[in-house]
């Protein structure tokens, strides 16, 4: 697919490292409603934690078609 430059994969954008987030029953909802939504439509997840303390070095390094951010 990336001939195509396409990966299929959503990124989610998450403010804290996802051992923390994923604790959240909040997130984890968020989660699951992402989740089949995305392979409903053909896409894969990737969730994107900071890098270093950094969302933005983190953000550099993914190879999603999109992000959504929390």
């Amino acid at each position: 697919m990336l001939t195509q430059r396409q990966t299929m994969t959503l990124g989610v954008l998450t403010p804290q490292a996802l051992a923390v987030v994923f604790s959240n029953p909040f997130f984890a909802l968020f989660s699951e409603g992402m989740a089949h939504a995305a392979e409903d439509l053909g896409y894969e997840l990737h969730f994107i934690s900071p890098l270093h303390g950094s969302l933005a070095l983190a953000m550099g390094r993914a190879t999603v078609d999109g992000v959504v951010a929390i």
